[in-house]
């Protein structure tokens, strides 16, 4: 017995394998590379949820508490004799 014949292709080119197909026959593009790119990242973030909320988070409060940090309310001069001399040009006195 002979074995059955192989099924034509009566395809129109509208499937969505027909476009998988001819995408992967065309040069890749940066639209689909960033895509690909960008799915991959949240293909990834989604199966570790958790870890990157948590890392979110801690992100969030280190970069909250370092701006704090380097602002002038929390800064202090040793003496008098330290603090700069631009600190000055703006100072009002008391009559």
């Amino acid at each position: 017995s002979s074995p059955p014949p192989a099924p034509q292709n009566n395809s129109t080119g509208n499937t969505i394998t027909d476009i998988k197909n001819n995408k992967t026959n065309e040069a890749a593009t940066l639209r689909d590379l960033t895509g690909n790119i960008l799915a991959a990242l949240s293909d990834t973030v989604n199966n570790n949820l958790i870890a990157a909320r948590y890392a979110t988070c801690v992100t969030v409060t280190l970069l909250a508490g370092y701006g704090l940090s380097q602002t002038p309310l929390f800064f202090r001069y040793k003496t008098v004799r330290n603090i700069p001399a631009s600190a000055f040009l703006r100072r009002r006195t008391l009559r």
